[in-house]
């Protein structure tokens, strides 16, 4: 073996070496799962909401779930350029998984999309179911992104219409 592609070797063994390290800690891919991921909407989501499962990502890292609004859905409280609300937060732990559930304020404010009516004698709010605009039944593109990373993850969840006895 000459000098010449001792070198070549050399080289070759370095740049693989060195792209098999970076990428260790960067290729891991994000994955994000819903349970459950088809529901109807109910109050029974109010007592057992929605979690979310999330690994691939930063240690540590604080990691934004969002819904995505397809067009031709209103939101109330957003504006008509708005396509997406926040629903969830988890935070990771040292392997990048977390854990993390759909808050009841989400979950009526964006699932079902209450109105909420001043009390003037308590100073409070309460939601009215009466005055509600649900989303309709469909599917959902959920987003989850990293703060660190920016890494990203897109699943889908499904609203299924009610049936009698529901």
């Amino acid at each position: 073996m000459n000098l010449f592609s001792a070198k070549w070797m050399v080289i070759v063994l370095m740049v693989l070496f060195s792209i098999s390290f970076s990428s260790g800690t960067l290729s891991a891919q994000a994955k994000l799962t819903i349970k459950p991921d088809k529901t109807v909407l109910s109050q029974q989501l109010l007592k057992e909401p929605i979690k979310f499962f999330g690994s691939g990502w930063g240690a540590g890292e604080t990691v934004v779930i969002e819904l995505l609004i397809p067009k031709g859905i209103e939101m109330r409280g957003l504006g008509k350029e708005e396509d997406r609300v926040g629903i969830a937060v988890g935070t990771c732990n040292e392997k990048g998984d977390f854990e993390t559930t759909m808050g009841t304020l989400a979950t009526l404010n964006w699932f079902f999309q209450v109105a909420w009516i001043f009390d003037d004698k308590t100073t409070s709010m309460k939601s009215s179911f009466e005055k509600a605009n649900p989303l309709p039944p469909g599917e959902y593109e959920i987003l989850a992104t990293g703060a660190i990373t920016d890494k990203e993850c897109r699943v889908y969840f499904e609203i299924l219409p009610h049936t009698k006895g529901q």
